[in-house]
């Protein structure tokens, strides 16, 4: 009887709760706003003063967040659901991008219809998002006006997106990406964007002074640093036959620490809300490595260990140190034979001494895109390590003629790695043939890590035969 009536009991109380309304409570929705003004700016979430700390991509977040990452950027609102719901289950915020078309990719800004559709496309994203507890920031466009030849008539269907976003939510600010900043083209951006409220800005090579550029320019809105780390292939050194040169994971640390430092921290409560480095993830753009703070296997690289310093003030004591690497030493670079072969050699030591481990990698030189664009993977020629795999010395002989690449990897066992790289040259024809070896670096599987890839490219055709070149197409990014 006692067990009978537990159970009439229990079922009333189910009757009554579900029957007086009461339900699982659903998150709040978030309430972003800016604080302050020229010289004073602040974010504010739920009232709270809300720094940035964030990277552009969304693998790896149980990392990012153990790192002391707070927010990630996407370009686009492809997967938004899970990108923001992800973002909620590791106590992470999102700046959700809308990919706004390109003149370069055919997109024409003085057609009613493309805008149009633009317009109900934006109308859509933020009706379905506007109340998702992650949401931070909308950011409308990255980089749209690279070899743009009607400007003004970006900027200023930039502000109408503004306004219609600033309609549907106010509870979150807007803000326009775009590449580098010259004094014109803030003077541009204040005059035709009155609707946006923070301009986030990509740097790299001029990423450390932004700040001061910022004020230079006459600046009085807020800025947001949403894209930087090592200085781009289209900013480095060449070599002679035009290869931009690439430093090693441990020299790229010391850009993104020096950077962080000067446009970011030093810029806290002025004009700097936070910042967003790239890239939490890898992506072929020049080389596989050239971008990446984490290698495809996910092995944290210095980058990787020098943001859990700017964003924590130092590392965990549980945090694992990773390997650091010297420049390659080899023995010839330029004006290689074809019977010839090349010694080469690299050094690393670990922090923590755990013991090293070896991989050597030759791939072809395949030039540059504009603005991030998408490239074909590098092929790669596994034979050409003739002696040494494994050890910090191998000896190379180069397929045929062209520009290559020389990769030494070293991992620490422990999910740390580093590389470093070096550029070789060698003369007569090149090899017929060239066998793909670079899967982790394929588009698929660069989009799902980092939300780089918006649909617009899907269909863009891919190089089918990519050939070392001895004249590397070098394109600028116009600021």
């Amino acid at each position: 009887m006692p067990k009978i009536l537990a159970r009439i009991f229990f079922i009333v109380f189910l009757a009554l709760l579900f029957s007086s309304g009461i339900t699982a409570q659903e998150p709040e929705p978030s309430v972003v706003k800016l604080d302050g003004g020229p010289g004073g700016y602040r974010l504010l979430r739920g009232g709270e003063e809300y720094f940035i700390r964030g990277v552009g991509g969304h693998g790896y977040l149980d990392v990012l967040a153990k790192s002391g990452g707070n927010s990630f950027r996407t370009w686009s609102a492809d997967h938004a659901d899970r990108r923001l719901d992800d973002a909620q289950k590791h106590g992470l915020t999102v700046t959700l991008g809308y990919w706004m078309g390109h003149e370069r990719h055919g997109f024409d800004y003085t057609d009613p219809v493309r805008l149009a559709k633009q317009r109900e496309e934006v109308r859509a994203m933020v009706e379905r998002y506007k109340n998702h507890p992650a949401l931070l920031i909308w950011a409308l466009g990255n980089e749209v006006e690279l070899q743009c030849k009607n400007e003004d008539a970006v900027w200023r269907q930039v502000n109408e997106l503004a306004e219609l976003v600033h309609e549907l939510d106010p509870n979150h600010p807007v803000m326009a990406v775009v590449a580098e900043i010259s004094e014109a083209k803030v003077k541009k951006l204040h005059e035709l964007c009155p609707a946006v409220d923070i301009i986030g800005i990509n740097a790299y090579g001029g990423g450390a002074s932004v700040g001061q550029r910022w004020r230079q320019h006459g600046a009085t809105k807020p800025y947001i640093l949403t894209e930087f780390g090592p200085v781009g292939h289209w900013e480095t050194a060449k070599t002679p036959g035009g290869a931009a040169i690439e430093s090693s994971s441990t020299e790229k640390a010391k850009i993104y620490a020096r950077t962080y430092q000067s446009a970011v921290t030093a810029e806290q409560g002025k004009y700097c809300l936070g910042s967003y480095a790239f890239l939490w993830g890898h992506k072929m753009e020049g080389t596989p490595t050239w971008f990446g703070i984490l290698l495809p296997d996910g092995s944290r690289l210095a980058a990787a260990e020098a943001l859990e310093i700017a964003w924590k003030g130092k590392l965990d004591s549980d945090t694992n140190r990773v390997p650091v690497v010297e420049p390659l030493v080899v023995a010839k670079k330029s004006g290689i034979k074809r019977t010839e072969t090349v010694d080469a050699k690299a050094e690393a030591n670990d922090p923590d001494g755990d013991m090293l481990v070896w991989q050597w990698t030759l791939i072809a030189e395949v030039g540059y895109s504009v603005g991030g664009d998408a490239q074909a993977v590098a092929p790669e020629f596994p034979d050409a390590i003739v002696e040494g795999q494994g050890t910090p010395s191998v000896t190379v002989k180069l397929p045929g003629g062209g520009i290559y690449r020389l990769y030494a990897y070293v991992r620490d066992g422990r999910n740390g790695a580093a590389y470093a790289s070096e550029i070789l040259q060698a003369e007569g024809d090149p090899p017929v043939s060239q066998k793909r070896r670079f899967p982790a670096w394929s588009m698929p599987t660069m989009s799902r890590l980092t939300g780089f890839l918006p649909a617009t490219w899907a269909t863009r055709k891919r190089s089918r035969s990519i050939q070392p070149t001895n004249r590397i197409p070098i394109r600028v990014r116009p600021v």
